[in-house]
C-alpha cells in the first residue's frame, strides 16, 4: 500500500489524486489503477471488474457531469465482448 500524504479539505469527502491520476484517496479508500485494486483502511475490497472502470472513470472527471450514456460508451470500449 502506498503511504503518502493525501490533504483532503475538512467536512468533504473529495477524492484526491496520490500519484498521477494512478491512485486515488476518498475518506477511507484509495483506488489504485496500476494494480486494479480498491482498498478500504489498508485492506483489499473484492470489486467487480466493470464496477470498477466506472469507479476510476467517475475519480478522473471528478467534478463533472458523467452521463449514463457516456458511462455505457466508455464500458463497450474497455470490455472485451
Amino acid at each position: 500500500m502506498l503511504d503518502f500524504p493525501c490533504r483532503v479539505p475538512r467536512g468533504k469527502d473529495v477524492a484526491t489524486p496520490v500519484i498521477g491520476n494512478q491512485c486515488w484517496r476518498f475518506g477511507v479508500f484509495e483506488v489504485d489503477t496500476r494494480k486494479m485494486e480498491l482498498c478500504r483502511d489498508g485492506k483489499p475490497v473484492k470489486i467487480r471488474e466493470q464496477s470498477f472502470l466506472i469507479l476510476v472513470y467517475l475519480l478522473e472527471r471528478a467534478g463533472e457531469v458523467v452521463t449514463r450514456e457516456e458511462l455505457c460508451r466508455v464500458l463497450c470500449l474497455r470490455m472485451p465482448s
